[in-house]
């Protein structure tokens, strides 16, 4: 493996994902990372829809380095920065995260690629599992927090505690 020095300029050029290549181009891609940069679902703080920005930020830190392993992953597979989905303003902030982000990730799993997403608030899961229980059926969540998400919808009202009871 060569060493390149603009790979350690983490303060300079685009800011994808791990440096990995900014396409919707889905042909021969193993995996596609998505951003969902909302947060209208929170009832506390907002801020979350920073996080794919900041995530794609420090993930320049360690993008020229390949451990634990003697290679980097994208010497072994084509991965992708798919871009960001699902940001709105407006009365229909919720209603168009949830029908972007199920239509993306249908769209990248159809296309046999997997599905990294970083978000957001804990509403951004509801577009991803749907599109993925379709294509594969039946799944098993496992989600870490400091509570459970999984309040029931109550006229209609979708937010970062409802999707584990939803889904």
């Amino acid at each position: 493996m060569q060493y390149e020095m603009r790979e350690h300029l983490h303060y300079a050029g685009i800011s994808s994902f791990n440096r990995y290549p900014v396409t919707r181009e889905l042909e021969g891609v193993d995996m596609a990372v998505m951003g969902v940069p909302f947060d209208s679902g929170v009832t506390n703080r907002p801020g979350a829809r920073l996080g794919p920005r900041a995530i794609r930020n420090m993930s320049q830190l360690a993008s020229c380095f390949s451990y634990p392993w003697d290679y980097k992953l994208s010497e072994k597979r084509t991965i992708i920065d798919y871009g960001d989905v699902g940001y709105y303003v407006g009365a229909d902030t919720t209603k168009v995260m949830l029908e972007e982000t199920y239509a993306h990730a249908k769209q990248i799993l159809q296309a046999g690629c997997r599905l990294l997403t970083l978000g957001g608030d804990h509403t951004i899961p509801y577009g991803m599992i749907r599109a993925a229980r379709e294509q594969y059926g039946k799944l098993a969540l496992l989600h870490f927090d400091s509570h459970q998400d999984s309040a029931p919808t109550t006229d209609g009202n979708v937010s970062h505690a409802n999707f584990a009871y939803d889904l």
